[in-house]
């Protein structure tokens, strides 16, 4: 009862499809039809055909694709299919029990590193085994009987034992998969009314068939009158992959044959066409009953002028230019008169252009309607969801933290007081302030922390040391403004507590999810957890939007009920396990993009694209490896032993390998979709530059069109018509018709052309002034002007800040800021921009950090021992090394307490290096205080020091308020030592470094600008010790400065005795007086400019400071403009030279 008509689905297939139709129901209208077809996609095409002939009759015809005829064959002879389960992850997941459950130690898959891997492997075998419909006895009758032989005995082995377990207990659980409902379905079609109810069952466009699709065309093909509509051409190469389907289910099942003929004068079939194809060898192939010929087909080789226009091949440099070029194409056409919905974009897999078709189409005003999936693991909401669910696991990252509470997703709990608004950027910074890595206990130590430092108080007893970030006058800028740490943006304490409040409700209701629990149990808490922390937002989103997530939800939420299933297993799930499954689980569900009315571009893969012509066509990536795509064995059940057992058994196995055929079988019916026009894109580089391989497809159209247009050669075009898309902007662009370019490619080709924007503004309004200023900016900035501008950070009058800052003070590391580079103190000390580290990528111990405690260690050190008069007395009665392990381990106890230790072993060694480092100081330095009789006198004395007309030349200034007297420095020395003999006293500066040793002369850095702290300190070091005399702390007489040295606590060296000691580096009495009135214009050049508003980039060639700036990538350096101007600029010409000062010998002259 099966009639076929063979040949390619254009015009042939389309033509006979709609004259069947009209024959059926020349006599009856109503007579009742059933058209069946693999896609949704190919049903729609034949209703657009079927309407375009006015004589046709629509009435009484049911459109079905094949799981929808299955489904409702099975639903009308009262079958329970059972609940249909779609989503992979809950087969996968059964076959991952089941192989740690039954798994023996001789299985082949014993040693597997991944169970989710393997069980996605696996499942891909069963699934063909199910749907070949295989018997297990009969396979292991078979495998008996040595038709199968060799190593793969064991697997096949292992794969049938866990295919009859994976097949009982999906029985058990009464879902069904596809393959079940086709089983069933035929088992009723013989008896089956509703396909009785048809007069006839019109099968379309398939071209072959699971084994239990065979199983169930076949009883209806048996059953009910059916003609079926096969794309398929004897002998040509293309259709090599149908033959077998042909051959060995078709032929054997037809009744009468008709052979269509094919159109060899549309569309681009003959770029493919075999020329052994004709009437004769047709003529030779095998015949049925019935058969009749379409007529006398024309010979492939017939002449090129009879054909349609050559295809375009177009060239281009990655995916984002294959798009650009194909929706600039598209307007062409349309200008031409070509309708949307006539144009198809077609990819193997499509889903790779899916971001970049959204965006540049919506930019060209394109429509369009596609069949691509997007994954609704790629939307913010089901990222929000996965980040609250993996908190815990990841415990609590600081990142993951912040976005989880910045997402308008995140349900804020206990915000219910009036005019509060929660400010997860605050949130932010003050997480980086406190550096918190990680770690619950962490965050609300430190929040605690925090609010005590605020409120002016401290928590613990006395014996306990300051923390590593102490409540003290420097940590209380946490908060509040500071110039020195650069932060200035104030958290308030509101903020505070209700960071801590939610963090603490947070891990407190993610903690009560248990860690062992069923599947349903589990599913239920985490469906509660999403409902009291998760919503959609209604406001500031667009309608479009809101829906889409209101559908995610409720897709999560039948998710979450699905994964019920899996309490077959019979054991409880760990927390991590359910929540990997159901992430996997979203990951595998999608949603439809593109337009829901039909209309526009149709932009689809290549499986959907069969049956459906196009005048336009485009075809994207022709790269190898992407169109064929690469395809490999399956490992546990190769294609020598599917090929043997389907031939023992008579099933169909698919063989991987024999996808290439498949893919050769797609591209040709891209090929004959085209009816018109034919673009071909490849990929010579990706967007990288990295050279590409173009499909060996490509080259055979090449070498065919080489053959049968010479036409070609001798007009001296590239073969094809070969189109090369420049990955230069400036080309692309003034290669096209501006009436083809969007709005901002049209304002980027007039720039590039100088053209006069102002029509353009006012047809797409946008705001003259401000393009003008925005032009006039331009100007500026790219100009070679002999002065620097107001965009190179010339800002002008700076009284408003100068008197605020001259009030405060400026201290020594500001100002070598200022030396090193004017733009980085302008945008970090006067425009106070914050640089947030990132606490969680710092090492075990940031260096701020690893400073302040080698600070707060020696500070606490030498203060004990001069109370205990270690230095004044000859009797000893502590061993200092003692105490300074007492109080190095009191620190690290801090520490511990207050950030996690995420390395334990690596934090054992830093402590114990860190010690080392300080034993080895502090025994050295004993030693030199012991030999020198310097002795330990002040210690991190903070000093504010107001200018003198002396110390300093005055400052020009604009106003009244420019006293130089009202100008102050301010600094903390870290150490004063003073060493009396007689009526006089000695004394040097000591300042602790942790940091890398600076091996630079000290004093030509100091006079460059570059190292200004010790100057400062020894100016400072003056002031104290005149207060100390004055307050009777220090007996009267004179003093005079011995030397001021850098220690570097960290970094040691070996003396040429064999001694270990510090490096360090040192100004003595002398240098400081050749160098002090060198030191003082310095100061008062940079003061001068700073006063005028001058902060352009560092005119110096030393880079090396660039790559530690945190303000590189917003400075234009590089910028050749900029670097003739900060050239040119006289203003500056006192500065580039004290960037080459070299130390006067007291004779004043460089």
């Amino acid at each position: 009862m099966l009639s076929v008509k063979l040949g390619p689905y254009h015009p042939s297939l389309e033509d006979s499809f709609v004259e069947t139709i009209q024959t059926l129901k020349r006599d009856d209208p109503l007579a009742p039809l059933a058209v069946v077809a693999p896609t949704n996609w190919m049903l729609r095409r034949l209703q657009e055909r079927l309407a375009q002939r006015n004589d046709a009759a629509f009435l009484n015809i049911v459109w079905m694709n094949f799981f929808t005829l299955a489904k409702e064959i099975c639903r009308q002879s009262g079958v329970d299919t059972g609940r249909i389960i779609q989503q992979a992850v809950i087969y996968e997941s059964v076959i991952a029990g089941l192989l740690k459950q039954q798994m023996p130690q001789a299985s082949p898959f014993q040693n597997v590193l991944s169970l989710p891997a393997l069980s996605k492997a696996i499942f891909q075998v069963i699934q063909d085994l199910n749907d070949a419909n295989v018997h297990l006895d009969v396979m292991q009758e078979a495998i008996r009987e040595g038709f199968v032989e060799g190593v793969e005995i064991r697997k096949l082995y292992g794969i049938m034992q866990l295919f009859d377990t994976f097949r009982q207990k999906v029985k058990t659980l009464n879902i069904s998969h596809y393959a079940d409902v086709y089983r069933m379905a035929a088992e009723c079609v013989p008896d089956s009314a509703f396909l009785r109810g048809f007069q006839h069952i019109l099968a379309y466009g398939f071209y072959d068939l699971t084994g239990v699709e065979q199983d169930f065309f076949g009883e209806i093909f048996k059953y009910h009158p059916t003609i079926l509509f096969l794309p398929y051409r004897k002998k040509h190469p293309a259709f090599a992959y149908v033959k077998p389907f042909f051959e060995s289910f078709v032929l054997g099942m037809a009744h009468d044959m008709e052979e269509l003929a094919a159109d060899q004068e549309t569309g681009f079939s003959f770029l493919i066409d075999s020329p052994l194809e004709d009437s004769r060898v047709r003529a030779s192939g095998p015949q049925v009953a019935g058969e009749k010929s379409g007529g006398q087909q024309k010979l492939c080789h017939s002449q090129p002028e009879t054909r349609n226009p050559k295809p375009v091949i177009i060239n281009v440099s990655g995916k984002r230019d294959e798009v650009w070029t194909v929706a600039k194409e598209i307007l062409k056409l349309t200008a031409e008169g070509y309708k949307m919905e006539e144009i198809g974009v077609v990819a193997r897999l499509p889903n790779s252009y899916a971001n970049a078709i959204k965006k540049i189409f919506y930019e060209n005003g394109i429509p369009f309607m596609t069949s691509m999936q997007e994954s609704i693991g790629r939307y913010p909401l089901v990222k929000v969801i996965q980040q609250m669910l993996q908190l815990m696991r990841e415990d609590f990252y600081r990142p993951m933290v912040i976005e989880l509470l910045s997402s308008p997703y995140f349900k804020t709990p206990g915000v219910d007081y009036l005019g509060f608004v929660p400010r997860p950027d605050l949130w932010d910074m003050l997480s980086r302030r406190l550096r918190i890595r990680g770690g619950i206990s962490c965050w609300l130590a430190r929040l605690a922390q925090a609010k005590d430092m605020l409120q002016g108080r401290t928590t613990g007893d006395s014996d306990t040391p300051p923390p590593l970030v102490p409540p003290s006058e420097e940590d209380a800028n946490l908060f509040s403004d500071n110039e020195e740490a650069g932060r200035h943006i104030p958290v308030p304490a509101s903020q505070i507590e209700c960071l801590e409040n939610i963090l603490t409700t947070l891990s407190h209701d993610l903690s009560s999810l248990p860690e062992r629990a069923s599947w349903t149990i589990l599913g239920q808490k985490i469906a509660q957890l999403l409902r009291d922390y998760i919503h959609v937002p209604s406001d500031g989103m667009h309608p479009d939007d809101h829906e889409r997530d209101l559908l995610i939800l409720d897709k999560i939420g039948g998710l979450l009920r699905t994964l019920d299933i899996l309490d077959c297993l019979g054991e409880e799930v760990t927390r991590d396990q359910y929540i990997d499954t159901f992430l996997d689980a979203c990951r595998q569900e999608s949603l439809p993009m593109g337009l829901k009315n039909g209309r526009g571009v149709k932009v689809l893969d290549a499986m959907s694209a069969r049956g459906i012509p196009f005048r336009a066509l485009f075809v994207l990536g022709l790269n190898e490896k992407v169109f064929p795509r690469a395809i490999s064995e399956e490992p546990f059940l190769r294609d020598h032993v599917r090929r043997r057992l389907s031939e023992v058994l008579g099933n169909v196995l698919p063989e991987k390998l024999r996808g290439f055929e498949e893919e050769r079988l797609l591209f040709s019916f891209l090929l004959n979709a085209a009816r018109e026009r034919l673009y071909l894109l490849y990929e010579r580089s990706d967007e990288a530059g990295k050279p590409r391989v173009q499909s060996h497809y490509l080259m055979d159209i090449i070498q065919t069109m080489k053959e049968r247009l010479p036409s070609s050669k001798e007009s001296g075009e590239r073969a094809g018509g070969e189109m090369y898309v420049s990955r230069s902007i400036k080309e692309k662009l003034c290669k096209q018709e501006i009436s083809l370019l969007a709005p901002k490619e049209i304002g980027i080709r007039m720039a590039l052309d100088r053209i006069n924007p102002a029509h353009v503004l006012e047809a797409f309004k946008i705001d003259r002034h401000l393009f003008d200023r925005s032009h006039s900016a331009l100007g500026l900035i790219e100009g070679y002007h002999p002065r620097l501008t107001s965009y190179d950070g010339v800002v002008g009058d700076m009284t408003p800040w100068w008197d605020a800052a001259a009030r405060r003070g400026f201290s020594p590391t500001a100002l070598e800021t200022f030396g090193a580079c004017p733009f980085r103190f302008f945008m970090g000390r006067i425009l106070e921009l914050e640089f947030l580290e990132e606490p969680e990528t710092a090492e075990m111990i940031a260096s701020v950090d690893l400073g302040t405690l080698y600070h707060s260690i020696l500070r606490d050190f030498y203060h004990i021992l001069m109370e205990k008069g270690y230095f004044t007395t000859k009797t000893k009665e502590r061993d200092p090394i003692e105490l300074l392990q007492g109080i190095v381990q009191k620190y690290f106890a801090e520490i511990e307490r207050q950030m996690p230790i995420l390395y334990p072993i690596v934090w054992e060694v830093e402590k114990e290096e860190i010690l080392v480092l300080l034993t080895r100081f502090v025994t050295w330095d004993l030693e030199q205080i012991g030999k020198s009789g310097f002795i330990p006198t002040c210690l991190e004395k903070t000093v504010k020091l107001r200018i003198q007309n002396d110390l300093l030349k005055p400052v020009p200034g604009h106003s009244k308020q420019d006293d130089p007297a009202m100008i102050t420095f301010r600094g903390k020395i870290d150490r004063i030592d003073m060493k009396p003999a007689g009526d006089t006293a000695s004394y040097r500066v000591i300042d602790y470094k942790s940091g890398r040793f600076f091996r630079e002369d000290l004093a030509r850095a100091a006079i460059r600008g570059q190292r200004l702290q010790l100057p400062f300190y020894i100016i400072m070091a003056e002031e104290v010790i005149a207060g100390e005399i004055r307050n009777g702390r220090i007996p009267q007489g004179q003093t005079k400065m011995d030397e001021a040295s850098f220690v570097y606590v960290a970094e040691h060296k070996e003396e040429k005795t064999g001694q270990i000691s510090p490096h360090m580096k040192t100004i003595s009495s002398n240098e400081w007086m050749d160098c002090k009135e060198q030191y003082r214009e310095t100061l008062w050049e940079f003061l001068k400019i700073i006063r005028e508003g001058i902060f352009p980039v560092s005119p110096g060639e030393d880079t090396q400071k660039c790559e530690w700036c945190e303000f590189s990538t917003m400075c234009r350096r590089g910028h050749q403009p900029l670097r003739f101007r900060l050239e040119q600029d006289t203003r500056l010409k006192k500065y580039r030279e004290i960037m080459n000062l070299k130390v006067s010998k007291k004779s004043g002259k460089t």
